[in-house]
């Protein structure tokens, strides 16, 4: 129970602080158009991706049910469900025109490219911060000898 209790915490932690970046994304973008008011039914859906993918990650990243797999093979558990989710929300709340083939293009264009600066990002994050430990390591294993 204790580890259920701090997954689901886990969880609103991160769709919190992914909602609230999606809100702020917004945001910008509503600005830069000229809009003067947030409609409801994008908050509503921006806090459903925001829950469901951030469900998705803590099932792809964690060991919640996955123990042991390798990282790209967690990236292909979470971004298929989460493309899946997306766009099943771009259509119910009308991201925009579903008839408009070059709308859609440009959907999953986007999402790559998102999906691919981010990711790179975590992984030159990782390795960053793989060498700064490896560094500490070497460090400690000097001086305690």
């Amino acid at each position: 129970m204790k580890k259920f209790l701090k997954s689901v915490m886990q969880w609103k932690t991160a769709a919190c602080f992914t909602f609230t970046g999606a809100v702020v994304v917004y945001m910008v973008i509503a600005l830069f158009f000229g809009a003067t008011a947030v409609k409801i039914p994008i908050l509503i859906s921006l806090l459903l991706v925001s829950m469901l993918g951030s469900l998705c990650q803590i099932l792809a990243f964690t060991d919640v049910l996955i123990k042991n797999m390798k990282y790209s093979k967690r990236m292909i558990i979470f971004v298929v469900p989460f493309f899946a989710i997306i766009t099943v929300i771009a259509l119910v709340f009308q991201w925009f025109p579903r008839d408009i083939a070059g709308a859609w293009v440009s959907f999953v264009l986007i999402f790559a490219a998102i999906f691919v600066v981010i990711t790179l990002g975590y992984e030159i994050y990782f390795r960053l911060m793989g060498y700064k430990y490896d560094d500490l390591l070497g460090t400690y294993k000097k001086v305690n000898k």
